[in-house]
C-alpha cells in the first residue's frame, strides 16, 4: 500500500485503499486542546464523504509541544475501499470569550486570539461573494 500526504495549512490527506486497526497518524499543525476542534473523515472511489467517530473509528491523544497543540489520531476499525483519510481542524466560529476595557490581558485573552487566528487561517482561499 503506498501513502502519498499532502498538507496544507490545516488538513492532512492521505491518499490510501485502507486503515487498519492500530494505524497511527500524526496532527502536525496546531490546534486549540478541544478534541472537538479536529475532524477526521474519508472519501470512497465516488468521493463520497464519511465521517469518522470520535472513541469509536478513531481515537485522539493531545500532545503539548512547544509552539501549541499538536496530537495523533489512532484507527480503531478497519475501513477498507477509501481513496483518502483527511484530517482537518474545525474550529467552530463563535466568541468565547467576553472582552471589556477593564480586563487584564491574560492567557485567557491570548487563547481568544488564537482561535480567531486559525478561523482566519481556515477560511484563507474561500470565496467572498
Amino acid at each position: 500500500m503506498t501513502i502519498e500526504k499532502v498538507q496544507l495549512e490545516a488538513k492532512i490527506t492521505h491518499k490510501i485503499t485502507s486503515v487498519s486497526v492500530g494505524k497511527k497518524y500524526e496532527i502536525t499543525f496546531k490546534f486549540l486542546s478541544n478534541a472537538e476542534n479536529i475532524k477526521v473523515f474519508v472519501r470512497n472511489e465516488n468521493f463520497s464523504r464519511y465521517d469518522l467517530v470520535l472513541d469509536t473509528d478513531y481515537s485522539l491523544t493531545i500532545k503539548d509541544g512547544t509552539g501549541g497543540i499538536y496530537g495523533e489520531i489512532e484507527i480503531l476499525k478497519e475501513i477498507k475501499d477509501i481513496k483518502s483519510l483527511s484530517i482537518i481542524r474545525d474550529i467552530p466560529i463563535s466568541q468565547d470569550v467576553v472582552f471589556d476595557s477593564q480586563t487584564v490581558f491574560s492567557g485567557t485573552t491570548e487563547t481568544a486570539l488564537d482561535k480567531l487566528t486559525m478561523i482566519a487561517q481556515d477560511n484563507q482561499g474561500l470565496s467572498r461573494s
